[in-house]
């Protein structure tokens, strides 16, 4: 029975842990929109540590009203991990920054974080390397 108990309590506070952190690394940034073949997402890129997080963009329709605001809806929490990425590859294309997707990864549904690494930036001409 302890073990159960055990179980539950460790499976919530993961999920504290989970809506924190989201909280702590996203909610100061301002989200892009990318609308793919699958749906309209919101994306929030954090350049800096190489890392972005993707989720609906909660004013679709398919993510519509106060449960789709709180990320509950079915549609939400059962897209596939393909849709996340694809909307993740979609946005780093359009930044035209030459990166490309590493690993993702559910932080808690519906929202999947990417992390990414870039093409270095090209030496222009007449600059020098640092040795």
């Amino acid at each position: 029975m302890w073990k159960y108990t055990a179980l539950i309590i460790t499976a919530m506070l993961g999920g504290c842990a989970s809506f924190s952190y989201l909280g702590e690394s996203y909610s100061a940034l301002q989200p892009q929109i990318v609308t793919t073949k699958a749906d309209t997402w919101r994306v929030f890129d954090r350049t800096a540590e190489g890392k972005l997080l993707v989720q609906r963009n909660p004013g679709n329709p398919t993510a519509s009203g106060v449960v789709g605001a709180l990320g509950l809806a079915t549609t939400n929490a059962a897209a596939p991990q393909p849709d996340y990425r694809e909307a993740a590859e979609a946005f780093l294309a359009q930044t035209g920054r030459g990166c490309r997707i590493k690993d993702g990864y559910l932080v808690v549904a519906p929202s999947w974080e990417f992390t990414y690494e870039c093409d270095k930036a090209p030496v222009t001409a007449g600059a020098q390397a640092k040795q």
